[in-house]
C-alpha cells in the first residue's frame, strides 16, 4: 500500500500538479558542448528544453551514468533547481525571475528517474559544482524534500527552499531556510504537513502558504498566486546572496 501511495503521489506530480497544459512553444536551441572526450558516448538526453543556457554534462559516478543540466547565468552564488521529467515549461517563468539577481548561476535537470535516482541526481548536481569551485550553492526544491535536504551537512549549502514539500529531514542546519506551501494543497502534500517539516527545523526559518486552484510547479504559472511566490523565492535568494 505504501508504495502504491508513493507512486500514485508521483503521478500527480507529473501530471502538472493539476494545472492547465501549458501552451506550447518553439524550444530554445542551446548548447550541447560539453567536456567529454569525443571517444565517449554522450548522456542522455534529460536537459531542460525551453530554459536557455549552457548545457554541461553531470557524472553519476556509482550508476557509471551521465545526465545531461542547463546552466543559467555565470555568477558566484549556484542554484540548484531540479525538476521532473517534462516539467521544464513551468520553470521557465521562476527561471526568468531568478536570472534578474546578481551574481547568481542556475542550474536545471530532469531527473533521470523520478522514482529512484532523485536524491543520486540532486547529490551529482552539487558534486559537480563543487569540483567547478562554486564554495556558495542554494537547493530548491518541490515535492521531495530529500533531495535538498540530504545535503545540509555541506559546507557550500548557504540555504535551502522547500516547495509543497514533504520527506523531509530534520532540518538542523543554521543557513536560512524557506518552507512553501500552496494552500489547499495536493490529496499528498497539504499545508499541514508543510507546517510540520517546517515546525521541525531549526531557525533561521520562513513559512508561507498561497491560495491557489493549483499545486506543486503549477503555481508558477498561476496569474493569481504565481508572481507572488516566485517574488518570495527571488528575494530570499537575493538576501543570501547579498549578504555573503
Amino acid at each position: 500500500m505504501a508504495r502504491f501511495v508513493k507512486s500514485l503521489f508521483v503521478v500527480l506530480f507529473l501530471a502538472g500538479c493539476a494545472a492547465p497544459a501549458a501552451t506550447a512553444t518553439a524550444p530554445v536551441i542551446i548548447s550541447t558542448a560539453t567536456s567529454l572526450p569525443p571517444t565517449e558516448a554522450p548522456p542522455a538526453a534529460t536537459s531542460t528544453p525551453g530554459i536557455s543556457g549552457v548545457q554541461v554534462s553531470i557524472p553519476v559516478e556509482q550508476d557509471n551514468e551521465m545526465f545531461n543540466a542547463t546552466v543559467t547565468g555565470n555568477g558566484a552564488v549556484a542554484v540548484i533547481l531540479g525538476h521532473a521529467i517534462n516539467e521544464a515549461a513551468s520553470l521557465v517563468p521562476l527561471v526568468e525571475a531568478l536570472s534578474n539577481i546578481k551574481n547568481v548561476s542556475i542550474v536545471t535537470f530532469a531527473y533521470r528517474d523520478v522514482e529512484s535516482t532523485i536524491s543520486e541526481d540532486t547529490r551529482a548536481v552539487f558534486d559537480y559544482l563543487r569540483a567547478e569551485g562554486q564554495n556558495r550553492i542554494i537547493c530548491i526544491t518541490y515535492g521531495f524534500g530529500q533531495t535538498c535536504g540530504a545535503l545540509q551537512n555541506e559546507p557550500e549549502i548557504v540555504g535551502m527552499v522547500f516547495y509543497d514539500s514533504i520527506y523531509i529531514p530534520v532540518m538542523e542546519a543554521d543557513f536560512p531556510k524557506l518552507f512553501l506551501a500552496s494552500d489547499p494543497g495536493s490529496p499528498f502534500v497539504s499545508v499541514g504537513q508543510v507546517q510540520l517539516e517546517y515546525d521541525r527545523a531549526a531557525e533561521p526559518k520562513i513559512f508561507k502558504t498561497y491560495e491557489s486552484g493549483r499545486f506543486g510547479l503549477g503555481v508558477f504559472t498561476d496569474p493569481k498566486a504565481g508572481p507572488q511566490l516566485m517574488a518570495d523565492i527571488a528575494d530570499f535568494i537575493h538576501e543570501i546572496v547579498s549578504g555573503q
